[in-house]
């Protein structure tokens, strides 16, 4: 389904990488981008868990992407976000959803009250924290993703910890922008957001 699906992709969202020694560059068309390779847990508060495996990629202020893969490597949902807008794609059924990130569309999307802008810079910078929910970052540098990130809330926790770089395939200066690929259908992202402050874990150790 598609509520479950972009919930464990959302799993993967929540740790955003960037290369290691320092922010990721972005480049010309055609470029290659090096993406973190992470893999954890998701372990619901009912005590039902799942691992998660995923590329991440971020940079400041807003823009990230991620690309939650499967049990035999490749993508299954992508997510991607920057200059005030995302876009998740569901690679199986072939769609995309986007539009303009508003908070309360970030909010509904992420299963967090937490805006893009919050996410990159609790990952890059300094550990965050809102009402019900923290982002703990591990030992690291500023402005470079450290080598563990622990996200809790009321309905759980995630635990990821950077396993290699990896040279991503593609067009390295889409990533970031809240465009989805092209050539793919696309609907509203209001479709996809949830509202109710449960899409990070519900469905995410169910897979």
């Amino acid at each position: 389904m598609i509520a479950r699906g972009v919930a464990a992709a959302v799993t993967g969202l929540m740790l955003v990488g960037c290369a290691g020694g320092g922010l990721h560059r972005f480049s010309g068309p055609g470029s290659r981008a090096v993406v973190g390779e992470y893999r954890g847990r998701v372990e619901r508060a009912d005590g039902q868990s799942r691992p998660c495996h995923a590329l991440l990629f971020a940079h400041g202020p807003d823009r990230f992407h991620a690309e939650l893969l499967g049990p035999f490597g490749g993508p299954q949902w992508i997510v991607d976000g920057g200059a005030g807008r995302m876009a998740v794609t569901a690679v199986g059924d072939g769609v995309a959803y986007a539009g303009a990130a508003s908070p309360d569309l970030v909010a509904g999307v992420l299963g967090l009250p937490i805006s893009a802008e919050q996410l990159v810079h609790g990952l890059l910078e300094s550990s965050v924290a809102g009402e019900g929910w923290s982002l703990a970052r591990g030992p690291g540098r500023p402005g470079a993703l450290p080598q563990a990130l622990e996200l809790r809330s009321d309905e759980g926790v995630v635990r990821l910890r950077l396993r290699r770089w990896r040279a991503l395939r593609g067009d390295g200066s889409r990533l970031g922008t809240g465009e989805p690929p092209p050539g793919i259908p696309v609907r509203p992202l209001e479709e996809l957001a949830s509202g109710d402050g449960s899409a990070l874990f519900s469905g995410a150790a169910r897979r």
